[in-house]
């Protein structure tokens, strides 16, 4: 992986950043930290910040004209925060400002900086701080260039005073600087002011390094343009160019941390309260009590809103761009091996693009998963029993359970009817009901295209399988005469989208709702609709599972997530293997949304909430009448026996084909399995079709061990990247009973 790919797609982030206001203020005071000690009342450490962002805190407070309020998100919503009083309230109210010494060990280098201005001073502050041997040359008879002429000269001069109270610093005042050959000192600093002397070196400044064509000579302020609250940046910057410069010699390039364009960047404030200003009771400022009341209402704005609304984020509690970092550094890899640090994270992920609709710079975490998880099948270092079941099960649905036909006696048609592999695996009636009302209002012009979008490679990060998908379903597409393309399923109708884009699409949902039809028996009176999230960028096909549930006479609710917020069912991303706990939790979390019960147009979804217990119905439950949400989830081998029967039935029903299904090891076998074992086998994703397999694996090969004190045999099966282990028993009529079953995410070799 390219340095900085992974970091790409977390570049718009700003949580962790400083906050708008602060790119905003000239000298870059970190006003969240600020406000923040405001807000309890802690003057002293309030003034530790303005006095470490503004260096003469009582001059830059004076002076300032507070842009920074100009870019504050609470204007978004309300009243801006008023900084201004908030930093002349501290002013007023902290006991002592006192400068701090440290106790550093005094270095040898010598500094040279001409100008006692506001800009040179602040270079000769934070330099002596650090103990460097600073002196500081001014024509004048004292230090504070034009502010000495100020009408609050005396206020300035005082707070420069107090600031250098306890540094050693050499000030020659009345000493005009005539050359600047003086070898003694390592670094010059020209900070001459407007119009000052540059020495002839102005036209040879580097505004990247701020240095000059002379070796070990530095410029900056107000001489080389810039305003008076600037030129204190610039003294300060400045002492940092001439730190890294003292040990080698070599100039560096600055890199501005604080770009303005990124004083625009806001939180979202969409469920933010407004309020106006605290009232100020006098002329004079805000009281303490109000100074705080006024701090209260800033956001202390730090970006969190995917944390807030994404329960993987949440529980990792890791902002996007440390994930970002983890994945690039996942992505070393040496001799086969990389650090593997986000490996359960990025397989912990929906991937249903939420965090992107909440993010005020559409940062996508789905798109960095992906690539993560692509960038590890690569290496081959990508656990792949994370997705091993789900890739199983689409390999049935795009080899035994496809078809792709033309209405009987056609080779074409105007429109193909494309279910997806999980309507017909929850409930084959789906399927067939909406087919044959799609037959009867088209007409008969009208194909069908059983088969898995690849939704299942695409989230395994397997690339180069996904795509050999698409180009299948693409060719049948276009031997078909490239019709309109009926979806019941929104994923499969964004995949779609995505992939096949010049495809015309329409959901079922809206087919049923342009032609009359049989309207279903109302199952329930009132419910709640829960949206696929894949369904988010389709507003027809929500309009339209809406208008078929008030048609059908039931009084809808609206969940708090729904629409262009509306939030996965858990399904998403196969996370299940990697994460059973955070996949429980969210699933909880949905269905824990509305006490209702859930009309719903996702099979996945549907399963997912009723297997948890909650009263759920399909659409199609409600328009073709089928069921009034207790139907029971079909298991895994129940999924597969419907996917094939429902591809039988329908050959048969439309075109006279006989579809033999495919026999599977052991399907003959008479089997008992105990209630207990088979919600185990529904829980750790084992098929019965999985453990008949291995029974008659073991019997066939004789490859099992015999346990002489309860009369069973133990043995394992491999299938895929998956070890299945049972212990049975057969009894005197040759039936064979389960009594434990395990499995491994792997699988073992010899």
């Amino acid at each position: 992986m390219i340095e900085g790919a992974a970091q790409a797609f977390t570049k718009g982030c700003f949580s962790g950043e400083f906050a708008s206001c602060s790119y905003a203020c000239p000298l870059h005071l970190d006003i969240r930290s600020f406000i923040e000690k405001v807000q309890r009342g802690s003057w002293t450490s309030a003034y530790r910040v303005l006095r470490d962002g503004f260096i003469f805190p009582d001059i830059v407070v004076e002076l300032c004209e507070h842009s920074c309020q100009e870019h504050c998100a609470r204007k978004l919503c309300g009243d801006p925060i008023n900084i201004c009083e908030l930093e002349k309230a501290c002013l007023r109210y902290v006991k002592s400002k006192e400068a701090i010494s440290y106790n550093i060990p005094a270095k040898p280098n010598k500094i040279a900086i001409v100008g006692a201005g506001l800009s040179g001073l602040a270079c000769a502050l934070r330099l002596s701080v650090k103990k460097f041997q600073v002196t500081v040359f001014d024509s004048n008879d004292g230090y504070g260039g034009i502010l000495r002429d100020h009408p609050k000269a005396e206020l300035f001069l005082e707070d420069i005073k107090r600031q250098f109270a306890k540094e050693k610093v050499d000030f020659r005042f009345n000493t005009r600087i005539e050359s600047l050959d003086m070898p003694e000192f390592g670094a010059i600093y020209l900070a001459t002011g407007k119009g000052g002397d540059d020495f002839g070196l102005l036209d040879s400044w580097n505004p990247k390094t701020f240095a000059t064509a002379k070796h070990g000579v530095f410029m900056g302020g107000m001489l080389v343009g810039v305003g008076l609250l600037q030129s204190i940046d610039h003294g300060a910057i400045i002492s940092r160019q001439i730190e890294k410069f003292l040990p080698t010699g070599t100039v560096y390039e600055y890199v501005d941390e604080y770009p303005i364009e990124k004083s625009d960047r806001y939180i979202n404030v969409e469920n933010k309260e407004p309020a106006d200003l605290a009232l100020m009771s006098n002329a004079d400022g805000y009281t303490a009590e109000e100074a705080i009341a006024e701090a209260k209402r800033c956001f202390r704005c730090d970006c969190k809103n995917c944390l807030e609304t994404c329960e993987m984020l949440d529980s990792y509690h890791k902002i996007p761009s440390r994930m970002a970092n983890d994945v690039y550094k996942d992505s070393l890899v040496m001799e086969g091996f990389s650090s593997r640090v986000i490996t359960r994270e990025i397989s912990s992920c929906n991937m249903c693009g939420l965090c992107k609709t909440g993010c005020p710079t559409a940062v996508d975490i789905s798109d960095l998963v992906l690539f993560a998880r692509r960038d590890r099948v690569e290496h081959g270092n990508y656990p792949k029993a994370f997705h091993d079941f789900w890739l199983r099960q689409m390999d049935t649905a795009i080899n035994e359970g496809s078809a792709f036909l033309a209405p009987e006696g056609h080779e074409t048609c105007s429109f193909a009817f494309f279910p997806g592999c999980q309507l017909g695996a929850s409930n084959p009636d789906y399927t067939k009901e909406s087919y044959a009302l799609l037959t009867q209002q088209l007409n008969s012009d009208v194909g069908l295209m059983l088969s898995c979008c690849g939704a299942p490679a695409y989230w395994a990060g397997e690339e180069e399988k996904h795509q050999k998908i698409i180009e299948k379903i693409r060719n049948e597409w276009e031997k078909l005469g490239q019709p309109v393309v009926i979806f019941a399923c929104a994923t499969c109708a964004r995949v779609w989208q995505q992939f096949i884009p010049e495809a015309n699409i329409v959901s079922l949902y809206e087919m049923i709702k342009q032609k009359p039809h049989q309207k279903g028996k109302p199952f329930v009176e009132e419910a709640a609709v829960f949206d696929p999230c894949k369904a988010r960028e389709n507003s027809q096909m929500r309009t339209s599972v809406r208008s078929l549930a008030t048609d059908a006479g039931i009084k809808l609710n609206e969940l708090q997530f729904h629409d262009e917020k509306a939030k996965c069912c858990g399904w998403g991303g196969h996370i299940q293997a990697a994460n059973k706990e955070l996949f429980d939790k969210i699933v909880t979390n949905r269905i824990e949304a509305a006490d209702l019960p859930y009309i719903v147009y996702c099979a996945n979804c549907r399963d997912v909430f009723a297997a948890k217990g909650k009263r759920c119905l399909h659409i199609l439950d409600v328009v073709f009448g089928l069921d009034d949400g207790s139907r029971q989830v079909p298991n895994i081998k129940e999924r597969r026996d419907n996917s094939l029967k429902l591809k039988q039935d329908l050959l048969k029903q439309y075109w006279n084909i006989d579809y033999q299904i495919p026999v599977l090891p052991g399907e003959d076998l008479q089997l008992d399995i105990p209630p207990e074992l088979v919600q185990k086998m529904e829980e750790q994703m084992i098929s019965e079709t999985t453990v008949r397999a291995a029974i008659a694996h073991a019997e066939e090969s004789n490859e099992k061990m015999f346990d002489p004190q309860d009369n069973t045999y133990i043995s394992s099966y491999i299938e895929g990247e998956f070890t299945c282990w049972v212990r049975y028993s057969q009894d005197d009529e040759g039936k064979y009973k389960l009594h434990k079953v395990y499995s491994h995410r792997m699988k073992f070799t010899v």
